[in-house]
């Protein structure tokens, strides 16, 4: 095992043992929150997680997904405003062949 912490040692043959069950063994508590990819070695260090990470309304990931949030909006919105000018272009475009191929017709 090539664990930094092997170099450094525990106080005593208890420390080692819990050092790797929780970060080189046993079970993983994954993140209850199925979109976030972490793993804990212990419960309450996942627990400290979700509270403080996706419960917490000002955390630094929920402001940045929030503001991802607003720049699709502001996307969304913008492709509207540019579909429905284009939409206005293409109408006109329409409404000029129609009279020039009417102007043909009668001719």
């Amino acid at each position: 095992m090539s664990c930094p912490w092997s170099r450094v040692g525990f106080p005593n043959r208890n420390e080692c043992n819990r050092h790797i069950k929780h970060q080189h063994a046993g079970s993983m508590y994954a993140c209850s929150y199925s979109w976030c990819p972490k793993k804990f070695p212990r419960k309450d260090s996942r627990n400290r997680h979700e509270k403080l990470v996706h419960e917490k309304p000002d955390s630094r990931l929920n402001r940045k997904l929030e503001k991802k949030r607003m720049e699709e909006e502001a996307k969304t919105r913008r492709l509207a405003e540019a579909n429905s000018s284009a939409g206005a272009g293409r109408f006109k475009n329409m409404l000029k062949k129609k009279k020039s191929m009417s102007r043909l017709a009668t001719r």
